[in-house]
């Protein structure tokens, strides 16, 4: 069974649209650090939280695009399971945090639900291996 194409090119436009999305979040993070009445701890750990929010999702895209072309089982599996502690991240970003503001919710939301399709993709992918 070949690649799926579908989920290749919302992997690759996922790339794109999180490179976007991280510039955002630190764009708004420094924002808030200077208009809002921020907590020092709480900017921390966002900023924190921000950067392994990028490693992980950055490490997952890469392993979901080499596991889509290889058809390789245990890459996408790898894929799958990062997704987890990344859509925990961007949810962290869309409720949890001190100040959530609108944009940041939009982005959020649309970071959800392109992790939430390329989830199924990838599971029926796996499955049907």
């Amino acid at each position: 069974m070949g690649s799926s194409l579908t989920l290749q090119i919302l992997l690759y436009l996922s790339t794109f649209y999180f490179g976007m999305f991280m510039l955002c979040e630190f764009g708004l993070l420094i924002f808030k650090g200077m208009h809002l009445p921020y907590p020092s701890s709480g900017m921390w750990i966002d900023g924190i939280l921000l950067i392994l929010l990028g490693v992980i999702e950055s490490f997952r895209l890469l392993e979901g695009q080499k596991a889509n072309l290889t058809n390789m089982q245990n890459r996408m599996a790898v894929s799958l399971a990062l997704c987890i502690p990344s859509s925990l991240a961007v949810i962290y970003f869309a409720a949890w945090q001190n100040y959530v503001l609108r944009l940041e919710l939009i982005l959020c939301i649309i970071q959800l639900g392109m992790q939430l399709i390329e989830f199924v993709l990838g599971a029926v992918e796996l499955i049907g291996r």
